[in-house]
């Protein structure tokens, strides 16, 4: 039968959507969920400023073929806990509003290139507004390995505001684009940038662990060396290879301007030719070592 008035899943309890028929939010009605919700199939029907709310805390998952469709308008489906789409894959169609709050988290799977079958997991909202927010966690099934400079349109959406703040995919590399119609997830070979970088070492790249002074594997190089000279923030053991060619060295490293022999410092740069974008490299001088003659 239709929901009414605000129904509310507490915590540690579970609500399921399902069977094949269609279900009705009445106008203004709201289903908190603060549990454990899954919707297991038949499409929902608004009639007009009805809520499916998940609060922080609560989990909401997907786990076939899932439409919202409007009698009236003003509808939406709130993200403020944890969402899952598919069992492992699936597809959500909305044409109510889908907003995600700061405290959300979409949790997406990539198991194929395939978005008809589907192959990863999709948001298609119709119309309605959408509103982006929190966190875009990223997780591989099927034993699928992306290649390179593939694309997956993960979102789409007549038109949004805002945009997901941060993007949790270890062991991944991986570039959220917000374009005008969708959000797409681009596979990547090399890290560009230390945003990047974290996101492929940290489950979670805001922590205090992956910031740049950090030194969680404690070897005394922080997380902006180790990003530096493409090293594993968890790995103490490998150090960055450098070479040190002296002003007497006949051959190696040194180098000869204007038919003065001078020493040198080398170091492998990380990712091959590939240039980090927001990292500098310079040498610096002192004929006293003291802090401020450098």
């Amino acid at each position: 039968g239709p929901a009414h008035n605000t129904p509310n899943i507490p915590t540690g309890s579970s609500f399921e959507i399902g069977g094949g028929d269609r279900k009705h939010m009445g106008g203004g009605a709201v289903i908190n969920n603060r549990g454990n919700a899954v919707w297991s199939g038949g499409e929902v029907m608004g009639f007009g400023g009805s809520v499916i709310a998940n609060r922080a805390g609560g989990s909401f998952l997907v786990t076939s073929p899932a439409t919202l469709i409007n009698y009236n308008g003003g509808n939406v489906f709130l993200n403020e806990g944890t969402l899952n789409i598919g069992a492992p894959l699936g597809v959500m169609n909305t044409h109510w509003g889908f907003h995600q709050s700061a405290t959300g988290l979409l949790d997406i799977q990539l198991g194929g290139t395939n978005p008809a079958t589907p192959q990863f997991d999709r948001i298609l909202i119709g119309d309605g507004n959408t509103v982006l927010g929190g966190t875009l966690r990223v997780g591989l099934t099927n034993s699928f390995i992306p290649v390179p400079d593939t694309t997956f349109g993960i979102l789409s959406f007549p038109a949004c505001t805002g945009s997901f703040a941060s993007l949790q995919c270890p062991g991944l590399l991986m570039e959220a684009q917000h374009n005008g119609g969708d959000v797409a997830l681009i596979a990547k070979d090399q890290p560009e940038t230390n945003k990047e970088w974290k996101q492929y070492f940290f489950p979670d790249p805001l922590a205090a662990e992956a910031q740049p002074m950090a030194d969680p594997d404690n070897d005394g190089m922080p997380n902006l060396l180790e990003y530096a000279f493409g090293m594993d923030p968890h790995n103490g053991s490998k150090a960055p290879t450098t070479a040190l060619a002296t002003v007497d060295s006949l051959g190696g490293k040194s180098v000869v301007v204007s038919g003065t022999r001078y020493g040198s410092i080398a170091f492998d740069r990380p990712y091959g030719t590939a240039a980090l974008t927001d990292v500098t490299y310079a040498v610096e001088r002192s004929t006293t070592l003291l802090t401020p003659s450098w």
